[in-house]
């Protein structure tokens, strides 16, 4: 018979009169040496550590024999580095490790494991910034790039640069894997645009191999009005022609804005809630690209060397689909 079977037939491992071990408990442990990987069993299995009189842990003893029922040491088998979080998978208890300073413990709902994340945004939903690195191909007429800067609270950070006397675009790109398949990417963004003229930011894309790109985003005019602007341009420094300007408030904390690719169209979105889309205008790269676009990204456009052309922004949210 078992350890396990014999103690369990006997219902001895705890005298009910004085609620600590039984002699035959103790006994058994002395005749068998300890029978370490039997006793972690029990302790784990048959809940010793919980049973009368050991509530707390602690040691119990009968003369050439000791057991420590110390929960800190069992505990300290799963892990022992300070900041260390217990919980249960899909197949046991198992230690989540530290995360980074900042972040905070993240439920992802049942039957799934707990996660580190990000704080920042006040914990609003749409807060998932891209990373700087996850952008690294940068494109402007000069040396003069964009400078991208991390940051837990509120998101990815835009910096235009120092201003030209022409009319530049800088922008960070990525790779989109399949430019004819169907893709879809979404930002979310918060700035404050100055009243001088022709001030614009926002989402991008571009045919690497002709240079010719899309953009879409908010755009001061010649009087300061704001307005929401998709426009082309055969270059990075040349202005071809707006696609379709708008005026619009655009009062809200965050604009949101999209551009989706679906049967060789693109669909330039704008929402103020990230919920709820607004289409602004569709195009097919066969009216301007001439290619399908290869990249995507975020850019913004330096104007007229007037220092006050520059607008810096943040970017707080990225969700991109088939790229």
């Amino acid at each position: 018979m078992t350890f396990l079977a014999d103690l369990e037939s006997k219902q001895s491992i705890v005298d009910p009169q004085t609620g600590r071990p039984s002699l035959y408990f103790l006994r058994y442990l002395r005749d068998r040496r300890g029978a370490l990987s039997d006793l972690e069993a029990a302790i784990i299995g048959r809940r010793i550590i919980a049973g009368a009189g050991l509530t707390g842990g602690g040691v119990i003893s009968d003369g050439d024999i000791t057991l420590s029922a110390d929960v800190q040491a069992i505990l300290d088998g799963l892990g022992t580095a300070q900041g260390d979080i217990l919980y249960r998978g899909a197949t046991g208890w198992t230690v989540l490790a530290p995360g980074t300073s900042g972040q905070f413990l993240k439920t992802n709902g049942a039957g799934a494991d707990p996660a580190w994340a990000a704080t920042g945004s006040g914990g609003r939903w749409y807060f998932s910034p891209p990373l700087a690195s996850s952008l690294p191909t940068l494109v402007s007429p000069d040396a003069n790039l964009l400078t991208l800067t991390d940051d837990t609270d509120v998101g990815l950070l835009v910096d235009p640069g120092v201003v030209n006397t022409n009319d530049d675009l800088r922008c960070a790109f990525k790779s989109i894997s399949s430019p004819t398949s169907d893709w879809s990417v979404e930002i979310g963004i918060q700035s404050i645009l100055q009243g001088t003229n022709y001030i614009n930011i926002g989402l991008a894309i571009r045919d690497s191999a002709g240079g010719k790109l899309h953009v879409l985003g908010p755009q001061t005019g010649t009087s300061g009005i704001l307005g929401l602007n998709c426009a082309r341009w055969t270059s990075v420094n040349t202005f071809s022609a707006a696609t379709l300007l708008r005026n619009y408030s655009l009062a809200s904390d965050v604009l949101f804005l999209r551009i989706r690719q679906v049967s060789g169209t693109y669909y330039f979105d704008f929402s103020h809630n990230g919920k709820q889309w607004h289409n602004h205008t569709t195009q097919t790269n066969s009216v301007f690209l001439g290619s399908p676009a290869d990249q995507v990204g975020i850019f913004a456009l330096v104007n007229n060397g007037n220092a006050d052309s520059r607008s810096y922004y943040n970017v707080v949210r990225w969700v991109q689909s088939g790229l």
